[in-house]
């Protein structure tokens, strides 16, 4: 993704990179076997492009970038694992580490945004 956001534009990176959060964390798709790190992308850049893309990320170029920003995020961070998020809610607030995809409600607690939590229905209220 570092070479996608270098090469192409900002809407083209963000759809791009939503896509690839809805295969790993919504439809638990391995984005790390090639084939499918090329579907996800399919959506969003022509076949050449997705060549370009797949053949970027096995440069040392853009293995070398992949590494820094991992200890970066590492070493000022302390960030580990994905997904990770640092939330600020304004830019001279503090801001808050969270990992897991499971931790929105507490995202939206410290934003202060209202939100409503999923919850289990009753199996006479579910449609199966």
């Amino acid at each position: 993704m570092i070479y996608v956001k270098d090469a192409f534009p900002r809407e083209q990176y963000e759809l791009a990179y939503l896509t690839l959060w809805e295969y790993c964390f919504v439809k638990h798709i391995d984005i790390s076997v090639p084939t499918n790190m090329a579907q996800a992308l399919s959506g969003h850049f022509t076949k050449s492009q997705v060549v370009d893309i797949l053949t970027a990320a096995q440069t040392p170029q853009y293995k070398q970038a992949l590494a820094e920003t991992t200890l970066k995020l590492y070493e000022e961070y302390v960030a580990f694992g994905a997904p990770w998020f640092w939330v600020r809610n304004d830019p001279t607030a503090e801001a808050e580490p969270f990992f897991g995809s499971d931790r929105w409600g507490y995202i939206w607690d410290f934003l202060g945004l209202p939100y409503q939590n999923v919850e289990i229905l009753p199996k006479d209220k579910a449609k199966l």
